[in-house]
């Protein structure tokens, strides 16, 4: 027997720290969705190579200068008018958020100064979205409608089009799904663990704002989805980080407005035009230059096209025109209510329109011109095929009373309002892809597990009678699947409030598959029924009320 000392010894002793083995486990789902992103990859990369798109003008010619000049060390200043006799160069400016400009200074002073490395980039961040998209799809509905989102997303063709234009639109999609995914994707757990996600939902809210303007719709998006999930107080709490994350990251390109251009700036200066833009007497609600001009205090005149020419021109417009759209938005409630319909118009009418930008207005064709030709019927058949199925499969999704699903019509609610505010374009929609892909997917697999919950019900009511063996063979393996069970255990754990009797007899769509099952049940009953009744059921106990008086019914839900 040990002495004592050894005993005491051996308690002493230390002992080392248990650490866990950190194991890679891929699945078959895992391979489908790397298999996704490089197929996504390479289609981004042989169109980005295969278009000769130049940023010859508008806003593409302003962020690769911009990024050039950065890259040069000449800091963040414009070039205006850089192909005419008269350039006006190197003006202090804050036009257009500063998020994308940087990003292609840094990669140019990586891998060197090209235009064909920028679209690369555009490239890259595209196929970079794909699975964060799949992981957002798992988290509202499940793995399989991320997976088939993610791969709709990974070939569509309008998500493609716009990759060789130095728009920031590739580098804002991932931020704004990746934020989106962040949302949702961690439950509320510790009051710390949900102040963190907060922050960190701040943090990509504030870089996506000076990516582009539209990511001012995410901190709404969140406080609504707080709100219906854990409540006002709550989700005060989660707003005001959400906030002091976003401040945090803004604030320094604020400053530095306040220091160059002598005015403060929150992020660009473009805002109060484009305000202008979407209140006026000639506005169509779409993007255009206006053309009331303002006159400074030395009595010169310049227009909003004008304005980014000189740093304080800039920042007057920006207060004018935002002052002068504010009171038009006011005093002309009828003829808002018209430029309100056009917006959504143009915000949502195809964006095959893309072609005249890749082509450079004729200077840079798409061979061969055949190819050219047939492109725009491609883009708008491909844009409104999955418009068209967003919406048609949203109502199947959007009644559950799921927070996480119910995000999803908020997103396109705000984005809505956000562009009626301001102006509608085409390019303005392009973000909303992924969330189409989603719905469309998301709604058809409803209505697929809908239809096989009603096909299952079916075979195992009526292999009980022993009708059909074979039917109830089937049946009995379905329900034995372990992934069956794993999909329809989740299902009753998010929905364990859904309540069917209402939901049966509403107007929802989904209500017919419901009304279905019960004209089923009475029809089997009417053939083969003989008292007494047990109704033994997974969620399906409403038909309790079409069984005689005195049946038994049994949940057996997971």
């Amino acid at each position: 027997m040990p002495s004592a000392d050894s005993q005491t010894a051996a308690w002493r002793r230390p002992t080392a720290l248990a650490i866990p083995r950190l194991t890679l486990r891929v699945n078959g789902t895992h391979l489908w969705l790397g298999g996704i992103v490089l197929a996504g990859l390479a289609l981004r990369l042989i169109w980005v190579f295969y278009t000769d798109t130049l940023p010859l003008g508008g806003d593409p010619s302003w962020y690769f200068g911009v990024a050039r000049n950065i890259y040069e060390g000449d800091g963040f200043v414009a070039d205006h008018l850089a192909y005419t006799a008269t350039p006006i160069l190197e003006q202090p400016t804050a036009f257009w958020p500063p998020a994308y400009p940087f990003a292609l200074a840094g990669l140019w002073k990586v891998a060197g100064f090209s235009l064909i490395s920028a679209k690369i980039l555009n490239a890259v961040l595209g196929a970079a979205t794909i699975p964060f998209l799949y992981m957002l799809g798992a988290s509202i509905f499940n793995r399989k409608v991320g997976l088939v989102a993610a791969a709709i997303f990974a070939v569509f063709p309008n998500a493609i089009a716009w990759l060789p234009l130095l728009f920031p639109e590739s580098m804002f999609i991932l931020l704004f799904v990746m934020a989106l995914w962040v949302l949702v994707a961690f439950p509320p757990a510790t009051k710390r663990q949900t102040l963190l996600v907060a922050a960190a939902f701040g943090l990509l809210t504030g870089l996506a704002a000076l990516t582009r303007g539209q990511g001012l719709v995410l901190p709404p998006i969140a406080a609504l989805f707080w709100l219906s999930r854990d409540g006002w107080r709550a989700a005060l709490r989660q707003t005001l980080v959400l906030a002091l994350a976003v401040g945090l990251l803004v604030a320094p390109w604020t400053v530095r407005n306040w220091i160059v251009l002598d005015a403060p700036v929150i992020i660009s200066t473009n805002a109060g035009v484009s305000l202008r833009t979407g209140h006026c007497p000639e506005c169509t609600g779409t993007s255009m230059w206006t053309t009331d001009p303002i006159v400074d205090a030395d009595g010169v005149s310049f227009t909003a096209e004008e304005s980014p020419y000189r740093p304080d021109h800039e920042t007057l417009g920006y207060d004018i025109w935002t002052r002068r759209a504010i009171d038009y938005a006011l005093t002309h409630p009828g003829r808002e209510l018209d430029l309100t319909r056009y917006k959504i118009y143009h915000l949502y009418r195809s964006d095959s329109g893309v072609i005249p930008w890749l082509t450079t207005l004729g200077v840079t064709p798409i061979e061969p011109r055949w190819l050219e030709d047939h492109l725009w019927r491609v883009f708008d058949v491909s844009y409104y095929s999955l418009l068209f199925a967003a919406l048609a499969f949203m109502p199947l999704w959007l009644l559950r009373g799921d927070p996480k699903r119910q995000m999803l019509f908020n997103v396109l609610i705000v984005w809505t309002l956000f562009h009626v505010v301001f102006n509608g374009e085409p390019r303005y929609h392009v973000p909303l892809y992924p969330l189409f892909a989603l719905s469309a997917v998301g709604g058809f697999a409803t209505l697929a597990s809908g239809w096989n919950q009603l096909g299952a019900e079916g075979l195992r009511r009526h292999g009980a009678k022993g009708v059909h063996g074979d039917e109830h063979a089937r049946a009995s393996e379905l329900t034995q699947d372990p992934e069956f069970l794993r999909i329809n255990k989740q299902f009753y754990l998010r929905d364990e409030d859904y309540d069917l009797v209402e939901v049966t007899d509403s107007r929802r769509l989904e209500s017919l598959f419901h009304r279905g099952r019960a004209r089923m049940l009475r029809k089997l009953l009417a053939r083969y029924g003989a008292p007494p009744y047990l109704d033994a059921g997974c969620g399906t106990g409403l038909m309790l009320r079409h069984l005689p008086d005195g049946a038994t019914g049994v949940d057996i839900n997971p």
